[in-house]
Protein backbone atom coordinates (compact mmCIF):
# COMPACT_ATOMS: atom_id res chain seq x y z
CA UNK A 1 0.00 0.00 0.00
CA UNK A 2 2.84 2.92 -0.81
CA UNK A 3 0.68 5.41 -1.39
CA UNK A 4 3.72 7.67 -2.18
CA UNK A 5 5.19 5.69 -4.99
CA UNK A 6 1.12 5.71 -6.89
CA UNK A 7 1.21 9.64 -6.66
CA UNK A 8 4.60 9.86 -8.27
CA UNK A 9 3.85 7.33 -10.83
CA UNK A 10 0.43 9.70 -11.32
CA UNK A 11 2.14 13.26 -10.89
CA UNK A 12 5.33 11.90 -13.30
CA UNK A 13 2.60 10.53 -16.27
CA UNK A 14 0.27 13.87 -16.35
CA UNK A 15 3.43 15.82 -16.17
CA UNK A 16 4.53 14.17 -19.30
CA UNK A 17 1.10 14.77 -20.89
CA UNK A 18 0.90 18.49 -20.13
CA UNK A 19 -2.00 17.76 -18.14
CA UNK A 20 -2.86 18.96 -14.84
CA UNK A 21 -2.89 16.61 -11.62
CA UNK A 22 -6.08 16.88 -10.19
CA UNK A 23 -6.52 14.93 -6.71
CA UNK A 24 -9.13 11.94 -7.66
CA UNK A 25 -11.44 12.46 -4.36
CA UNK A 26 -14.34 14.18 -3.67
CA UNK A 27 -14.95 17.96 -1.82
CA UNK A 28 -15.52 16.47 1.85
CA UNK A 29 -12.02 14.48 1.64
CA UNK A 30 -10.07 17.39 -0.14
CA UNK A 31 -11.33 20.33 2.67
CA UNK A 32 -11.35 17.55 5.49
CA UNK A 33 -8.04 16.59 7.74
CA UNK A 34 -6.46 13.80 7.31
CA UNK A 35 -3.18 12.36 8.61
CA UNK A 36 -0.67 10.13 7.23
CA UNK A 37 1.91 7.34 8.31
CA UNK A 38 5.80 6.47 7.21
CA UNK A 39 6.85 2.99 6.98
CA UNK A 40 9.98 3.78 8.47
CA UNK A 41 8.24 5.31 11.50
CA UNK A 42 5.97 2.41 12.03
CA UNK A 43 8.84 0.47 11.95
CA UNK A 44 10.23 2.58 14.55
CA UNK A 45 6.80 2.22 16.97
CA UNK A 46 6.48 -1.25 16.83
CA UNK A 47 10.76 -1.66 17.80
CA UNK A 48 9.87 0.48 20.62
CA UNK A 49 6.72 -1.33 21.56
CA UNK A 50 8.06 -4.25 21.88
CA UNK A 51 11.38 -3.21 23.90
CA UNK A 52 9.30 -0.94 26.00
CA UNK A 53 8.01 -3.01 28.91
CA UNK A 54 5.60 -0.58 30.08
CA UNK A 55 4.05 -1.02 26.59
CA UNK A 56 3.78 -4.46 26.89
CA UNK A 57 0.14 -6.04 25.88
CA UNK A 58 -1.09 -2.65 24.88
CA UNK A 59 -2.15 -2.07 20.93
CA UNK A 60 -1.37 1.49 19.95
CA UNK A 61 -2.23 4.12 16.44
CA UNK A 62 0.72 4.56 14.71
CA UNK A 63 0.62 7.87 12.35
CA UNK A 64 3.59 10.54 11.49
CA UNK A 65 1.91 13.03 14.55
CA UNK A 66 0.56 15.93 12.45
CA UNK A 67 -2.48 16.46 10.36
CA UNK A 68 -2.78 17.87 6.79
CA UNK A 69 -5.34 19.23 4.79
CA UNK A 70 -5.30 17.25 0.72
CA UNK A 71 -5.78 20.73 -0.66
CA UNK A 72 -2.83 22.16 0.48
CA UNK A 73 -0.33 18.89 0.18
CA UNK A 74 -1.55 17.12 -2.98
CA UNK A 75 -0.46 20.58 -4.59
CA UNK A 76 2.68 20.68 -3.01
CA UNK A 77 3.41 17.27 -3.78
CA UNK A 78 2.88 17.57 -7.55
CA UNK A 79 4.60 20.75 -7.81
CA UNK A 80 7.57 18.72 -5.94
CA UNK A 81 7.26 16.28 -8.80
CA UNK A 82 7.15 19.27 -11.78
CA UNK A 83 3.21 18.70 -11.87
CA UNK A 84 0.85 20.83 -11.64
CA UNK A 85 -2.46 20.86 -9.20
CA UNK A 86 -4.70 23.75 -7.83
CA UNK A 87 -5.43 23.99 -4.21
CA UNK A 88 -8.48 25.45 -5.95
CA UNK A 89 -10.10 22.52 -7.81
CA UNK A 90 -13.62 22.74 -8.71
CA UNK A 91 -14.99 19.80 -8.96
CA UNK A 92 -17.37 18.42 -11.60
CA UNK A 93 -19.72 15.90 -9.34
CA UNK A 94 -21.79 17.65 -6.80
CA UNK A 95 -20.25 17.07 -3.24
CA UNK A 96 -21.31 13.83 -1.72
CA UNK A 97 -23.48 13.40 1.80
CA UNK A 98 -21.10 13.08 4.68
CA UNK A 99 -19.81 9.34 4.80
CA UNK A 100 -21.02 8.35 1.14
CA UNK A 101 -18.48 7.11 -1.10
CA UNK A 102 -17.30 9.26 -3.95
CA UNK A 103 -14.69 9.77 -6.11
CA UNK A 104 -14.42 12.65 -9.18
CA UNK A 105 -12.43 9.57 -11.42
CA UNK A 106 -10.74 6.50 -10.79
CA UNK A 107 -7.13 6.15 -10.78
CA UNK A 108 -7.56 2.46 -11.51
CA UNK A 109 -9.55 3.31 -14.36
CA UNK A 110 -7.10 6.44 -15.37
CA UNK A 111 -4.51 4.07 -15.61
CA UNK A 112 -5.31 1.08 -17.54
CA UNK A 113 -3.79 2.81 -20.49
CA UNK A 114 -0.75 4.98 -19.45
CA UNK A 115 1.86 2.32 -19.26
CA UNK A 116 2.99 3.28 -22.43
CA UNK A 117 3.31 6.80 -21.23
CA UNK A 118 5.14 5.62 -18.45
CA UNK A 119 7.57 3.36 -20.61
CA UNK A 120 8.47 6.74 -22.51
CA UNK A 121 9.28 8.55 -19.50
CA UNK A 122 11.57 5.83 -18.36
CA UNK A 123 12.81 5.63 -22.26
CA UNK A 124 13.53 9.30 -21.82
CA UNK A 125 15.73 9.41 -18.61
CA UNK A 126 17.85 6.38 -19.66
CA UNK A 127 15.87 4.07 -16.75
CA UNK A 128 14.76 0.97 -18.47
CA UNK A 129 14.61 -0.72 -15.29
CA UNK A 130 12.28 1.70 -13.54
CA UNK A 131 9.84 0.17 -16.64
CA UNK A 132 8.50 -2.60 -14.00
CA UNK A 133 7.91 0.07 -10.48
CA UNK A 134 4.42 0.75 -13.06
CA UNK A 135 3.42 -2.78 -11.62
CA UNK A 136 3.63 -1.23 -7.93
CA UNK A 137 1.12 1.09 -8.42
CA UNK A 138 -1.52 0.61 -5.58
CA UNK A 139 -4.11 2.31 -7.87
CA UNK A 140 -7.16 0.52 -6.80
CA UNK A 141 -5.86 0.74 -3.08
CA UNK A 142 -5.99 4.80 -3.75
CA UNK A 143 -9.55 4.79 -4.83
CA UNK A 144 -10.63 2.54 -2.19
CA UNK A 145 -8.80 5.63 0.37
CA UNK A 146 -9.96 8.89 -1.66
CA UNK A 147 -13.55 7.99 -2.36
CA UNK A 148 -14.24 8.72 1.27
CA UNK A 149 -16.13 10.93 2.38
CA UNK A 150 -15.35 11.68 6.12
CA UNK A 151 -11.98 12.62 7.70
CA UNK A 152 -10.02 9.34 8.71
CA UNK A 153 -7.76 10.71 11.51
CA UNK A 154 -5.66 8.89 14.25
CA UNK A 155 -4.48 9.56 17.43
CA UNK A 156 -1.12 8.98 18.33
CA UNK A 157 -1.66 10.03 22.15
CA UNK A 158 -1.56 6.82 24.06
CA UNK A 159 1.87 6.16 22.59
CA UNK A 160 2.40 9.62 23.94
CA UNK A 161 1.26 9.07 27.53
CA UNK A 162 3.42 5.80 27.26
CA UNK A 163 6.48 7.41 26.45
CA UNK A 164 6.95 7.15 22.36
CA UNK A 165 8.11 10.50 21.03
CA UNK A 166 8.47 9.44 17.29
CA UNK A 167 7.61 12.05 14.65
CA UNK A 168 7.74 12.77 11.06
CA UNK A 169 6.92 15.71 9.00
CA UNK A 170 4.18 13.63 6.59
CA UNK A 171 5.04 16.61 3.81
CA UNK A 172 8.86 15.59 4.32
CA UNK A 173 7.95 11.93 4.74
CA UNK A 174 6.36 11.62 1.31
CA UNK A 175 8.89 13.98 -0.80
CA UNK A 176 11.48 11.98 0.64
CA UNK A 177 9.80 8.65 -0.72
CA UNK A 178 10.47 10.11 -4.17
CA UNK A 179 13.99 10.87 -3.19
CA UNK A 180 14.56 7.72 -2.47
CA UNK A 181 12.59 5.98 -5.14
CA UNK A 182 14.83 8.42 -7.61
CA UNK A 183 18.17 7.11 -6.04
CA UNK A 184 16.98 3.15 -6.40
CA UNK A 185 15.86 3.84 -9.62
CA UNK A 186 12.24 2.96 -9.51
CA UNK A 187 11.96 6.56 -10.80
CA UNK A 188 13.24 9.34 -13.00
Amino acid sequence: MNSALTYALYFLVQKELGEAAPMPTNQIYWHGVDDCSDAALIADLTVWATTTPKAANQAFNSANGDYIQWRYMWPSLAKYLGAEASPDYEFQKPAPKLGALQQEFSLAEWSKDKRPVWDKICDKANLPEAKATWDAGTWQYQDWVFQRAWCSTVSVSKAREYGYTGYKDSYKSLTGAFDNFKQVKQIP
